[in-house]
Order: C-alpha cells, then sequence, then structure tokens
C-alpha cells in the first residue's frame, strides 16, 4: 500500500492510500496510520475518537474492497446488501440485521439511510431514481460531468440522527474505455462503515458497468476512489481491533497475494457479484414497467 499525505501535521489536506492490482483493502494500516497522525477528539456525547480529514482510498480496477484484518461479517454484508436492494424504509427491517440500526432512526420506525432506497428506489418529480439519472446522463454523452448521484438531499438538512453518511457517488468514463466511480462521505466510521460500505459501492460500480455495455460494449471497469471527508473510529474499538490485530498476525497470510491466501475476500467477491445480478434486474424491471405504462398511456 502506498501512502500519500498532502498539507500540514495541524492541516492536512488530503491522505491518500493506493489499493494497488490484487491487493486487499490493508485495514489495519489504516487504523494504525489514524491513531497516529489523526487528531484526537470527544464528541458530545463523551466518547473519545481518533479522526482524520480528506482520507482518499484509490481501489485499482482490480483490487479487492475486502478489509484485510477486519475479519467483517459476511451474514451481516449479505443482510445489508438484501436491505438495500428491497428498499425498505422500515426500522423493523433493518434492526433485523443488527441492533445499531435502532440508533439511526428519528421516530422508531422509519431509516433515512437505506441507500438502495435512495439510489435506485426513490424517484424524483421527473420519475428517474438517481442511478438512472447517472445511466442516462453516460449514454446520452459519453464524456458527460453530470453523473451523479445525490444521495444526501434537501430533505436532510434537519437536525437527525439519520443523515445519510453517503453524499454523492460520481461516475464518469475517461479515455473512452473505462468507468470510473468516486464517492464522496461526510464521515465514516472505520471499524462499522468502511468494510460494508465499499462492498455495496463496488456492487452499484459493476452495475453502472453492466447498464452501460449495452451502449458501449467495449467499456471496461475502471478505478473506484472512496474519499471520506471525516474517516474516524472510537475508543472503545481498540479492544475489538486488538483481537483483529492477534487474530491476522496467527494467520500469517501471503499478503503479497492477499487474494489467493484469504478466502474470505473471495466470498466476499461471490457475493458482489451475485447481488449485481440482482440490482440489474431491480433496474430492467423499472424500465420494463416505464415502458409498459408509456405504452398504456399512449393506447
Amino acid at each position: 500500500m502506498d501512502t500519500l499525505r498532502l498539507g500540514t501535521d495541524k492541516h492536512p489536506l488530503f491522505t491518500i492510500f493506493e489499493v494497488k492490482k490484487g491487493q486487499c483493502v490493508p485495514f489495519l494500516d489504516i487504523f494504525y496510520y489514524i491513531h497516529k497522525n489523526g487528531r484526537h477528539t470527544v464528541n458530545r456525547k463523551g466518547q473519545g475518537l481518533y479522526e482524520m480529514r480528506n482520507v482518499t482510498l484509490v481501489l485499482d480496477p482490480e483490487a479487492s474492497t475486502y478489509c484485510l484484518g477486519r475479519y467483517p461479517s459476511q451474514e451481516y454484508l449479505e443482510k445489508e446488501l438484501d436491505f438495500y436492494a428491497s428498499g425498505s424504509r422500515q426500522l423493523e427491517d433493518a434492526v433485523k440485521m443488527s441492533k445499531f440500526w435502532s440508533k439511526c432512526s428519528d421516530d422508531g420506525k422509519t431509516i433515512n439511510s437505506n441507500y438502495g432506497f435512495l439510489l435506485f428506489h426513490d424517484e424524483n418529480k421527473h420519475g428517474f431514481t438517481q442511478f438512472e439519472h447517472a445511466i442516462n446522463c453516460l449514454r446520452n454523452n459519453p464524456d458527460s460531468k453530470k453523473a451523479v448521484m445525490t444521495l444526501y438531499s434537501k430533505e436532510h438538512a434537519y437536525i437527525s440522527n439519520d443523515n445519510p453518511c453517503t453524499l454523492i457517488i460520481n461516475l464518469y468514463i475517461q479515455g473512452g474505455d473505462a468507468l470510473n466511480m468516486q464517492v464522496i462521505m461526510r464521515s465514516n466510521d472505520l471499524w462499522y462503515g468502511l468494510p460494508y460500505d465499499l462492498p455495496f459501492f463496488r456492487v452499484v460500480h459493476y452495475t453502472a458497468l453492466a447498464m452501460l455495455k449495452r451502449t458501449y460494449p467495449n467499456l471496461g471497469l475502471g478505478y473506484h476512489i472512496h474519499q471520506a471527508l471525516n474517516l474516524h473510529f472510537y475508543e472503545w474499538a481498540f479492544d475489538k481491533f486488538r483481537d483483529c490485530e492477534k487474530r491476522f498476525t496467527n494467520e500469517n497470510l501471503d499478503v503479497a497475494q492477499p487474494l489467493v491466501s484469504c478466502p474470505q475476500a473471495a466470498i466476499q467477491r461471490l457475493t458482489i457479484g451475485a447481488f449485481v445480478q440482482r440490482f440489474i434486474g431491480l433496474f430492467d424491471w423499472r424500465n420494463h414497467n416505464l415502458k409498459m405504462n408509456v405504452a398504456w398511456e399512449a393506447s
């Protein structure tokens, strides 16, 4: 992993972690780096945390989104992806994944932060979802700078326990042969968020690629740029990090070939592939219904 830091110790402009071809996300290295170079603070709830502003991960098209050394729950990942695909905004559906979600609702009934709902289900007044709009922009013009999906909208501009952590996702075709994706998050929890956010965004990336290959057959997967305006972890997670550290040391994985020596990364990749097919089906189902509605109105 290569790390680049621009700025000063007091006011870093941004820090970049590069995840190269065949590598997994070096979770423990990022933890060490933030612990050493980040800012220690205490939030209004009295919780101590370490944070760093403007942290960017640049994932090669053939890098894995698996956070090596974190051991994320495969069961939870599948449940979260299923929750996103469903488009449900019901808190009772969210807490089936984890009780953690109970903290994220204002009224004890609904959830704003279902990324699947915000991207693939929620229509604007023109009848398009955020994902459909981005795809239409690039189908209309491969050089478009308008293929932006907004998750944090004006509807979320109020004091809440449930403001989406992700601001926007930008798709762009660079050089005519690769679909790149840039994700910008206002806040990203290193322990609970990053290990599960990255696989979902890879699902979005692959789904977009599949849709656009119908127009541009030679289009390939480009870089995934993941930018957190604030990447942090809480002091209560220290023991969890240390447990991961011990387990990782005992496993003695070949870090030069993590995709070969880490079966969990291979399983996550298969899960991503399965859910890509599900989101493709969702996109096609919506467009089929739209065409049927137009035909019905015309008749």
